[in-house]
This record gives C-alpha cells, structure tokens and sequence, in this order.
C-alpha cells in the first residue's frame, strides 16, 4: 500500500488531499470454498461403527458483485473408483456473504479403506475469476478396530496456560453398541 497525501494550495480554502493506492484488487466474481465439513467428524473409523456421511460446505462470496448461482459438488472415492457423488446448489450469494450449503443424501462406507473426498465450486452464468479456492479435499479411513478425530500426524501441543485449571479432551459417540478393548492418547508432560 502506499499513500500520497498534500496540501493543494492557492485556492479559496486550501484542499488537503490523501490518495492510496493498493496492489490489492476484489475480483468481480469469486466464489470460496470456506470450510469443508463431514459428519460425523472421524478421520479413522471402524467398520462396525460406521454410520451415513454427510458433506456439508459453507461457502463465501468474495468478490464485488453477487453470484446467480454456485454449485458445490462432492465426490467420494475408495482408491480411484468413485463410490459417492452429490450437488447442492444456492442462489442469489450476495457479495461478502457465505452460506452452508449441503448436498443432498448421504453416504455410507461399504469396506475397509481410504476414502477420499474433494468439493468443487462452480458458478453459473458468469466465471469464477480465481479458482484457487473453488477446491478442497479430506480423507478419512475406515479401519478394523480404530477410531479417531485426528491423522496421527502430532505438529504442535494443546495446553490450558500457567496455573490455570480446564479440560481438554475430545468426544466420541459410537452408533453401535461394542466393547472397547483398548483407548490410546498422548501427553506431552511437562517441561519443568
């Protein structure tokens, strides 16, 4: 960003003037693709307490004039066969709004496996004019016996603060009745 401002002098009242300038420009139509959601929210669950998937999506208007119509797709697939696919649609997404937007029917794993998911937008009557956030994907597994709302994958700590009591923990809720024979987390114990 830069500004330019002055004094423009010798006329009745001398006009102070400010003028910025940004590198930064809206597009006219652009369509994002916010937050890609699936419930319930496991990324590794068991087969035998799979329960029907949904998708939804919110999905934001962020470019300056508002969009007829943006459609969001889902796709499911197990390796490269697609297993699932849903479009929902909105109309009228008025400019700096978002809105959830959920395709209908849900899906419901068969086997054992990495499911991968993707969402696309797509924009009816005029073109997206930054594609780069009209995608997102996930995967989620359904395994033999484990159940989690993480990858596995540890990149930082979660903690309360200094002297300060709480609860920290997550919630799971099995659809089937079964018996759990073994409950694994982690701690990162402290470094004092």
């Amino acid at each position: 960003k830069f500004t330019i401002a002055g004094i423009m002098q010798d006329t009745a009242s001398d006009v102070l003037f400010a003028y910025e300038l940004d590198s930064i420009s809206q597009f006219s139509y652009d369509a994002s693709l916010d937050t890609f959601k699936w419930q319930p929210a496991y990324t590794m669950l068991p087969d035998q307490q799979v329960s029907p998937f949904s998708f939804p999506a919110i999905v934001t208007n962020e470019g300056a004039n508002s969009i007829p119509t943006v459609n969001y797709n889902v796709e499911v697939k197990l390796g490269v066969s697609s297993v699932f696919s849903s479009l929902g649609s909105y109309s009228n997404l008025l400019s700096g709004s978002n809105t959830l937007v959920s395709p209908p029917g849900n899906y419901t794993p068969t086997a054992i496996g990495i499911y991968n998911v993707s969402g696309v937008l797509t924009t009816l009557g005029f073109a997206d004019q930054n594609p780069t956030n009209d995608t997102n994907s996930f995967s989620f597994s359904v395994t033999d016996t484990v159940m989690a709302r993480d990858n596995g994958v540890i990149n930082s700590a979660l903690g309360i603060g200094g002297n300060l009591t709480g609860v920290l923990g997550q919630i799971f809720t099995l659809p089937n009745t079964d018996i759990l024979t073994s409950v694994t987390f982690r701690c990162n114990a402290p470094s004092d």
